[in-house]
């Protein structure tokens, strides 16, 4: 995993290398690979771009779709988790995490 700040920046950079070898089964399900970001507070709401808009979601345990990013204010603090090519997002009340990789069992 290598975390960069560039010079100027706001944003903080996440790019990991994975070998995701993982199988599931009829009685374990799917593995899944998340990027789980823990929030410093307990949050309620959280905030996902969709077609044509925003949508304001409480929290949520299955991921849900947004087109790139969701956005929370956990306690003052104002965190968006932002990705180019991934969709799923999960809110939950002191985390949020992003599902990366899905493996499949058959």
């Amino acid at each position: 995993m290598t975390v960069t700040l560039h010079k100027g920046s706001r944003f903080l950079e996440f790019s990991a290398l994975v070998d995701f070898r993982e199988f599931g089964s009829h009685e374990t399900c799917v593995p899944q690979l998340e990027f789980c970001l823990p929030l410093p507070a307990k949050t309620k709401e959280y905030r996902y771009d969709i077609a044509n808009g925003i949508q304001a979601r409480g929290v949520l345990p299955p991921p849900v779709p947004a087109i790139n990013w969701a956005y929370t204010d956990a306690d003052g603090a104002k965190v968006q988790l932002i990705s180019a090519d991934r969709n799923g997002f999960t809110g939950e009340d002191r985390a949020l995490r992003l599902a990366l990789l899905r493996a499949s069992f058959e």
